[in-house]
């Protein structure tokens, strides 16, 4: 009977030895990986994320591609009704945000860190030399007195087409949240009501 019971706590003890690193093991499995996220505005950053948080933003990008649409029909509407905005909703300057995945998994945070890093300055250079390509093209294409009058003309274009777009995605953005979130009916009745008592 001694012997037995040894047996059986020699196998207990065997077993708890052989889970504890396998527990490790299995710990050890975690990975992170290295993203590109492009916004609303089309522009990107990188980002490190674990294996659940990828899963999160996943499924957040996913439940937003559904209501996309609907999100930029509401948009629409309300910028006609604003009437201190004019022409029509400019929907080229929203776009849905979308992932894009860099490379391989990291063990470590830190490397994938290290790696945003390199991303980072590469995507800099290139900005670099895109802004200088445009200042050489802007250069020959307005050339002369009057050719610098019409690209002042034209930058103040753009920054009021820059300034529209900021103030489309921003109502896209609002309008996200409501059809993600819609009052509840109880809720919808009572502002309606609170709507018919101001009118009155």
């Amino acid at each position: 009977m001694q012997a037995m019971i040894t047996r059986i706590v020699s196998m207990l003890l065997l077993g708890v030895a052989f889970c504890r690193p396998m527990a490790t093991y299995a710990a050890g499995f975690e990975r992170f990986q290295v993203i590109k996220l492009y916004g609303y505005d089309k522009e990107f950053q990188y980002q490190v994320v674990s294996k659940d948080e990828l899963r999160d933003l996943q499924n957040e990008l996913r439940d937003e591609a559904k209501l996309f649409r609907k999100a930029v029909d509401a948009a629409k509407k309300e910028w006609r009704e604003d009437e201190s905005l004019t022409g029509s909703f400019p929907t080229s300057a929203v776009a849905l945000r979308k992932l894009q995945f860099m490379g391989t998994p990291y063990k470590e945070r830190g490397d994938a860190e290290d790696k945003i890093a390199s991303y980072e300055e590469r995507a800099y250079r290139a900005a670099e030399r895109k802004a200088e390509r445009e200042d050489e093209k802007m250069t020959r294409k307005y050339s002369g007195t009057q050719g610098q009058e019409r690209r002042a003309r034209d930058k103040e274009r753009a920054r009021e087409k820059e300034s529209e777009a900021e103030a489309a995605r921003e109502m896209f953005s609002r309008m996200l949240e409501e059809v993600k979130n819609p009052p509840a009916k109880n809720d919808a009745k009572k502002d309606d009501a609170k709507k018919d008592d101001a009118e009155e």
